[in-house]
This record gives structure tokens, C-alpha cells and sequence, in this order.
């Protein structure tokens, strides 16, 4: 009785332990975040590609590798009030705002330089919206792409191009978006308000609880700012999707942004856990249990500083690494 209760506390304690270090909203180095939270707009909300007047409690962080996030990675925020649902992204970006993709001339390829293109399904079928920003004529673009199948975009698409006039932030249709670079000119911000009528491809009013998907893919452009993207990231995914491969098609993948009644939530954080740690604790914890199933007895031998020892002295885990956004 002794022995299997001791087995039993022990498998509890090292359920314990194994879930101490699980990552949160991370898979390996990269970020995995399952769901983007859509707060309320605290007042007016002034698309200037300033963020003072924002609530960004609900911002999620997107990265390709945790090692290169300070140069690769867009923090996004979500808000919505009965007109408008607004996003904003941040930018870290080595060649910020360097596209001279011309919406003239290109307007299918504005996805290579410094774009951030949602995946959406709100309605009845999916849709594509393209942003970018014409460098030389300072002009934001705005691509709308609604699929004319419900499940294969290959079937045709509805297309429509909205572009702000030079230097200003009004696309047409109620919609807008501003662009900035950051102080350090390491990135930029880029402000988005998109009417409600554009995101769901109908008249729609939006309410606390509604949940429609949207998924996002970030382009890095290159040196010329026109040809493949040097750096590429894909995130808000389903729960238990990990696969970023086709993701502009893979509409069940992209993951769900939810309408919230009330803002100022608490902070995600991203956390690295160790897939395997590694060290004399889990080596010893093995070989007790072996030791118990194979003798059903076991003698202990230790003082509370032999115990603070083995966690603060012998104990060596692979790393763990906590971000706040």
C-alpha cells in the first residue's frame, strides 16, 4: 500500500514538474498563437499610424524564430466598434516600407514587399485582403479578393483594388490606413480600419461573442523591393495546426478572431520550454521509479540541503524563456 501510494504521489508531482515548463503561445522557437482577441475601441480611434488612442491588451506577437524577432517579427492589436473593425501591426523590419510594387501596373503582386495580407472567412466564402505601401508615390493599397467558391479559390475570385492618394489615408468605402516608421527605423506601423461591409462582404452589425476567422501573412521585402520576399511568417492558427505550408489556401488552418465585450485583458506571454530537459533530477527520478516497480521498495536519504542543492546547484534544464508582450 505504501509502495503504490508513494508511486501515485510521485507521478502527480512529476505531471507537475513536465507541465511547469510547457511553452505558451509557442511551438519549438517560433510563436503559435491560437486566436486573436478583438477588444472594444476605448473612444475615437484616429488612423495616423499612431497607437496612443488604441487598447493593445489584446496584441499577439508573430514570429519565425525567437533569435531573429528583434528584425522578423509584426505585434498585431485588434479592436472593433459598430463601424469598424481596425487593426494595427507593428513592424520589425530591417528594410521597413521599402515596396515599389506599383498598384498600377502590379496589382496582383503587391504581396512581395512589406505586406500584410489577412485570410478571412466571414460570410459565406473566404476572401484575400492585400496591404501595402507604394513607396515612391506614397500611396496605401488595399486589395480585395472575396473567393467565388466556398471552398476553392481556383474557381474564381471577385476583385477590386482600393488606393489612397498620395501621402493621404483614405482608400475609398469607409476604409483607411496609415503607415509610420518607428523611431528607431528598425520597422513601422502600419493602421488599418476596414468597415464591417468589407469584412464580411455584406451589410453586418457586429456584436460581443461573434467569431469569424482571420489569418494573417507577413511579407518581408527584399533589397529591390519588388521580387520574392526575404522573410515570410504566417500565424493565428487553429488550436493543434501547426502547418504554415500554403496557408493562403489552407482556410482551415486560419485561426479565429473573437469579439470581446470588454478590453484592458491580460497580456499574452510567450514562453520556450524545453522539449526534453535534461539534468541528474529527471535521470534520478527515472531510475526511482524502475526501482519501485522492479522491488516495490525504497529507502530515502536526504536533507532539505540536499534538495535545495539538487534544484539550484546540480539541476540544469534547457532554457526557458519568458516574453510579455
Amino acid at each position: 500500500m505504501q509502495y503504490r501510494t508513494f508511486v501515485f504521489a510521485f507521478i502527480i508531482f512529476a505531471s507537475c514538474f513536465w507541465s511547469a515548463i510547457a511553452s505558451e503561445n509557442m511551438i519549438g522557437r517560433q510563436s503559435q498563437n491560437e486566436g486573436l482577441s478583438v477588444v472594444p475601441a476605448p473612444g475615437k480611434v484616429v488612423i495616423d499610424g499612431n497607437l496612443d488612442d488604441w487598447d493593445l491588451s489584446g496584441q499577439m506577437w508573430s514570429f519565425a524564430d525567437i533569435a531573429v524577432r528583434d528584425r522578423f517579427s509584426v505585434k498585431t492589436a485588434a479592436m472593433w466598434d459598430k463601424d469598424y473593425l481596425y487593426l494595427s501591426f507593428v513592424w520589425k523590419d530591417p528594410m521597413p516600407m521599402n515596396s515599389v510594387v506599383d498598384p498600377d501596373f502590379n496589382p496582383d503582386k503587391g504581396w512581395v514587399a512589406d505586406s500584410a495580407q489577412l485570410r478571412i472567412i466571414a460570410s459565406d466564402k473566404p476572401a484575400w485582403l492585400t496591404t501595402w505601401y507604394h513607396a515612391p508615390s506614397k500611396r496605401a493599397v488595399l486589395h480585395l479578393s472575396y473567393w467565388q467558391d466556398a471552398t476553392r479559390d481556383k474557381e474564381g475570385q471577385d476583385i477590386r483594388m482600393l488606393i489612397s492618394k498620395p501621402g493621404e489615408v483614405d482608400l475609398g468605402e469607409g476604409a483607411q490606413m496609415a503607415y509610420k516608421l518607428l523611431p528607431e527605423g528598425d520597422g513601422f506601423i502600419q493602421e488599418l480600419r476596414i468597415p464591417w461591409k468589407i469584412v464580411y462582404n455584406r451589410e453586418h452589425t457586429p456584436a460581443a461573442g461573434n467569431v469569424f476567422k482571420l489569418g494573417f501573412d507577413w511579407h518581408w521585402g527584399a533589397v529591390t523591393g519588388d521580387n520574392w520576399p526575404m522573410h515570410r511568417y504566417a500565424d493565428n492558427m487553429q488550436p493543434g495546426q501547426t502547418s504554415r505550408e500554403f496557408y493562403w489556401t489552407a482556410r482551415n488552418t486560419w485561426g479565429n478572431a473573437t469579439i470581446l465585450e470588454k478590453g484592458n485583458i491580460e497580456p499574452r506571454r510567450y514562453i520556450v520550454g524545453g522539449n526534453a530537459p535534461q539534468g541528474l533530477i529527471p535521470i534520478i527520478a527515472l531510475y526511482l521509479v524502475r526501482k519501485i516497480i522492479s522491488t516495490r521498495s525504497l529507502v530515502l536519504h536526504w536533507s532539505s540541503k540536499m534538495l535545495m542543492a539538487n534544484v539550484f546547484v546540480i539541476w540544469r534544464a534547457t532554457a526557458i524563456h519568458v516574453s510579455s508582450l
